[in-house]
């Protein structure tokens, strides 16, 4: 037993070594789209500026409008140091994240669980191998830091409720904090789930729970008194998001629907190995229970958040999947068989995904007009059609883009007013002159797709024409002589 012991932890070693080199090999190799580019065009700004800006100066929504700093900072303010740095080394970052939050779940099971360092390793690789998390990664975006400072969270705050040290509080609370100046997702996580992980916890176990409530309020005035009160205005602006994703549901589709069940195990197989605890010879230990419930609220999440992408509370309950099962992995042989299958099953689909990164990179046609635009040193404001949302546009050249950036105004401005103002050719040249925006930047593969801008494509398409390759026109907003 000990020899296959030995062999499944050897196996997913080296199935997470191959798996990660492959996908650096794929990040490094060029340029792909993704939300990279804002954060690390916010985090030049702080560079630039030395502090946190009030306003994100490279968007622009017209003549009276400012688009205001809402996002969680912490990720931009680590970054900002780096964010000089070749392109090349700065989108390794997240993938730094995936390794710490991998130790941390070697530690916490080893030394907090008494686990072997057999189990111990193989629970990390189990986190490493978890598909949505590996993919998130290929991004530089503030998930991975949230994630870490969620998981610290429960522990300092399983450490709490066992062993009632005043410093485990402190640190719990911390870093309760911290995740909520880390990502919103995670936040609102945090927010939507201790109540009912506390009422829980009060009927099964007793008013010691009752603490979870002490540390939300007070990790929330901690996060106020950490960001001299502009907690606030994120946390409004993220209530606004909600609020707009309750109204018209998901941004890009504007449609409510539950959680695939088939989906979220995609996303993370070793959810499959959560029905082991129903069996007779294997239990939760009472330090799992806090994290347990979290899971399982998560778990919650992915099915019944209509509002929105569900399956993406999963990416939260990953590390804590690898802790709970971690110390079972050993039970028997139909388990360490299993593990062996699913870790196939996952290094299949994460290579998979890895491969089509190919269809992500940024194309030759949208490096080159890129590049002539810089060279050019063009600036002022430009809309681009019909994506609205374009991140290398404000990373790469001085531009300033006709959008919002990912905060409540990402539904109201871009999906709710921008992309119907693109069916409205009067309307869409009146903003177009009224708030004197210099260029407008069209996708013609994109165009094409969209049957509905055809006639906006037609107008547009008579200014005065300053580039132009197989992908993309670019058009100043004054008009072609002769028109």
């Amino acid at each position: 037993m000990i020899e296959f012991d030995f062999f499944v932890t050897i196996f997913l070693l080296l199935m997470t070594v191959l798996v990660h080199g492959y996908k650096i090999r794929a990040l490094r190799k060029k340029p792909a789209w993704g939300d990279s580019y804002t954060y690390l065009r916010i985090a030049m700004e702080i560079r630039q500026k030395k502090r946190v800006p009030k306003y994100l100066n490279f968007y622009y929504q017209g003549n009276e409008e400012k688009e205001k700093f809402t996002l969680p900072p912490l990720l931009m303010l680590i970054l900002a140091p780096f964010v000089q740095l070749p392109y090349r080394k700065v989108i390794l970052f997240p993938s730094f994240l995936d390794i710490l939050v991998a130790f941390i779940v070697l530690l916490v099971t080893r030394l907090q669980f008494d686990c072997t360092w057999l189990q111990a390793f193989s629970g990390a690789c189990i986190y490493l191998l978890s598909p949505l998390n590996t993919e998130t990664s290929r991004t530089v975006t503030p998930r991975p830091l949230g994630l870490i400072f969620f998981l610290l969270f429960l522990i300092f705050a399983t450490l709490y409720w066992t062993e009632q040290g005043a410093a485990y509080f402190f640190l719990s609370c911390l870093s309760m904090a911290l995740a909520f100046l880390s990502q919103r997702m995670v936040s609102q996580i945090i927010y939507l789930l201790s109540p009912f992980v506390v009422l829980f916890g009060y009927a099964f176990w007793g008013e010691e729970w009752l603490f979870l409530l002490g540390l939300l309020f007070l990790a929330f005035f901690s996060a106020m008194v950490l960001t001299k009160l502009r907690y606030l205005e994120i946390f409004n602006d993220h209530f606004q998001r909600v609020r707009l994703h309750a109204i018209h549901g998901d941004q890009r589709t504007f449609q409510k629907k539950l959680g695939n069940p088939v989906t979220l195990i995609k996303s993370n197989p070793w959810l499959l190995f959560l029905p082991i605890f129903l069996l007779p010879d294997i239990s939760l230990v009472p330090a799992m229970h806090i994290m347990s419930l979290y899971l399982n609220g998560c778990i919650f999440l992915g099915i019944f958040w209509i509002f929105g992408n569900g399956v993406n509370h999963i990416y939260f309950a990953s590390p804590l999947v690898a802790i709970l099962v971690a110390p079972h992995l050993f039970a028997n042989n139909s388990i360490l068989a299993a593990t062996l299958l699913i870790a196939i099953c996952c290094a299949f689909l994460i290579i998979r995904s890895i491969s089509s990164f190919n269809t992500k990179y940024l194309s030759e046609d949208w490096n080159h007009c890129l590049d002539w635009i810089k060279k050019n040193k063009f600036g002022g404001s430009v809309i681009v059609v019909p994506q609205i949302t374009c991140p290398p546009l404000i990373f790469f050249t001085n531009l300033h883009i006709v959008s919002a950036s990912h905060g409540s105004k990402a539904v109201s401005f871009n999906r709710l007013f921008l992309k119907r103002l693109l069916n409205d050719t009067v309307e869409f040249l009146r903003f177009i002159h009224e708030n004197f925006i210099d260029f407008v930047l069209v996708d013609k593969k994109s165009l094409s797709a969209e049957s509905n801008t055809g006639d906006t494509y037609k107008t547009i398409s008579k200014m005065k024409k300053l580039y132009e390759n197989e992908t993309l026109l670019l058009l100043s907003s004054q008009p072609a002589r002769g028109d």
